[in-house]
């Protein structure tokens, strides 16, 4: 999973134009939002250790939102028609 993370990482760093990273934002949304669900209610139901699950829980959304104001500040194209 690192890896999968490092790799859109650098394509992103890598990529002429914000259309060729545009898919890549969207996923990370998604799952950093499904993410920080999971740990959450893992920590709620006590499933694992709680602190951990609660750490996760908060890096997951951090990230979600710094990821939410990427997407928020992207290049806007005008759109045919």
């Amino acid at each position: 999973m690192l890896l999968l993370g490092g790799l859109t990482s650098f394509h992103g760093i890598r990529a002429p134009s914000w259309a060729h990273v545009d898919f890549i934002v969207r996923g990370e949304r998604a799952y950093l939002a499904v993410q920080t669900l999971v740990f959450a209610l893992a920590a709620v139901g006590g499933i694992g250790p709680a602190m951990g699950n609660w750490l996760f829980a908060a890096v997951s959304a951090v990230l979600f939102v710094l990821f939410a104001a990427t997407f928020a500040a992207r290049p806007r194209t005008a759109q045919p028609g």
